[in-house]
């Protein structure tokens, strides 16, 4: 009965012991976890517009971000990571997909190699008549006078796109002429640009020559 309190002080000091251990794991497993977590989406967000030139070229605002394969060390200090983002501006979408790898040092994650794959742009509307217009009277313009002027039909899609128009010509003899052209328009970024146009006789089908037909 007289080792009885000695006891009791002896399972106390081992209990206190055992709660301290416990703690010290906690503690342990929360601080490795912390060190051990991969880079946020938002820091990878904003080095993405930030080593991406056409970010700030073309106002671009990333909408979507997509994680494809990503491979952690254990340790913690290697991230590498394959993705796809999307973006946009009031214009058009951008689409891309990136090889990033980031090592981590004592103040955070750093970016070490950044790579662009590939990337897209898509428009938000149809080529503008305007840039149809602008391209056959530039065909046009030392022929003759152009007139009504009418977009027919559109082919392909917000990347590429075949316009047909037609048109008449009134010569500087006053000979009226009517034709068609095909206008081939592709998207750059922010805007729609020409790369040919072909005139065509209306009545024909045939490809027209302006410069042979001042009869």
């Amino acid at each position: 009965m007289e080792n009885q309190p000695a006891t009791k002080k002896g399972f106390g000091l081992i209990g206190k012991l055992v709660i301290l251990a416990i703690i010290v794991v906690v503690v342990y497993s929360i601080v490795n976890k912390e060190n051990t977590k991969p880079v946020s989406d938002d820091q990878i967000k904003l080095d993405i517009m930030t080593n991406d030139v056409e970010y700030g070229e073309n106002n671009l605002q990333i909408d979507h971000l997509s994680i494809n394969d990503r491979r952690t060390t254990e340790d913690g200090k290697m991230d590498m990571i394959s993705m796809f983002v999307s973006a946009s501006n009031e214009d058009c979408t951008y689409s891309a997909t990136y090889d990033a790898t980031y090592l981590k040092y004592q103040d955070g994650w750093h970016l070490e190699n950044f790579e662009n794959q590939e990337y897209e742009y898509i428009a938000k509307a149809d080529c503008p008549d305007s840039i149809v217009y602008d391209a056959v009277l530039a065909k046009t313009s030392e022929y003759g006078t152009l007139t009504n002027f009418v977009v027919k039909s559109r082919e392909g899609d917000l990347r590429y796109q075949t316009v047909e128009c037609s048109f008449t010509l009134i010569r500087e003899n006053g000979k009226v002429q009517n034709f068609t052209a095909k206008t081939g328009c592709s998207f750059a970024p922010g805007y729609w640009l020409e790369s040919s146009t072909t005139i065509y006789h209306a009545d024909t089908g045939k490809m027209a020559f302006l410069g042979w037909l001042v009869e």
